[in-house]
């Protein structure tokens, strides 16, 4: 009998870790296709809820358009991006603190003074989903 239940409880828990393992991943796709310039990189950070870090990319400019995708679960993401003309892996401020590269976040999100409202920047994504944003 105690070794019935030993077998019931390990089957349970190998059921348990093989459903948590197959979560459903689906495509993000994020394009920018207003770029001014077709020089340097665009700089995307996309993060979860929590403001975690999941995916960084650096995408090259081609034709004033820039686009990547990541496989994610479902869930909310904040996505921010610049478009790092001079190449040199950092958004570029004037002497007062004011972006001199152009930035956006997702949903076109933009806040008065600074970053916009996190929780206007998320993407929810249920499915496999397309979006774009502009970087001004």
């Amino acid at each position: 009998m105690r070794k019935m239940k030993f077998l019931i409880v390990c089957a349970l828990l190998v059921s348990i870790q093989m459903l948590s393992a197959q979560e459903t991943k689906h495509t993000l796709i994020i394009s920018f296709s207003n770029l001014e310039e077709d020089e340097g990189f665009v700089m995307l950070k996309v993060e979860d809820e929590y403001q975690k870090v999941v995916a960084k990319f650096k995408i090259p400019v081609e034709n004033q358009h820039a686009s990547a995708s990541v496989k994610l679960t479902d869930g909310k993401y904040g996505v921010s991006a610049y478009h790092d003309v001079n190449g040199n892996e950092e958004l570029d401020f004037n002497f007062i603190g004011v972006p001199t590269e152009p930035y956006g976040f997702g949903n076109d999100a933009r806040g008065t003074f600074g970053k916009p409202d996190y929780s206007k920047t998320l993407i929810e994504v249920r499915g496999d989903t397309k979006t774009s944003f502009k970087l001004l």
